[in-house]
């Protein structure tokens, strides 16, 4: 074989390889974006350390936020559900993003 033939035949497993991994990051990206969890509610305090949303019957336990979510404040928060009980009597919700909306939570 010539040094030609064998470029082009590196080049098209090399090409072959990469299309397969991007069509794998793709498939990765949807099921990711479908763990995603959002939910709006009041950011409440739950004895003994914990900060909670509850959002259509289900209370979620909101953990790992930066900044620190503040308590009696309407949010919107996107996570990930990482388990289904914890200490405070929730489901865990590991946060990737939250921000302030226009919910009025007053002190209970």
């Amino acid at each position: 074989m010539t040094i030609g033939r064998l470029l082009m035949i590196a080049t098209s497993l090399c090409a072959v390889a990469a299309l397969t991994t991007d069509a794998d990051a793709a498939k990765k990206k949807r099921t990711m974006a479908k763990d995603l969890v959002v939910v709006s509610g009041c950011a409440r305090f739950v004895p003994p350390f914990c900060t909670a949303v509850a959002y259509r019957g289900t209370t979620y336990i909101v953990n790992s936020a930066n900044p620190h979510i503040p308590r009696d404040t309407g949010v919107t928060v996107i996570g990930r559900k990482t388990g289904d009980m914890s200490p405070c009597f929730g489901t865990w919700l590991q946060v990737i993003s939250w921000k302030p909306n226009r919910l009025l939570c007053t002190q209970r």
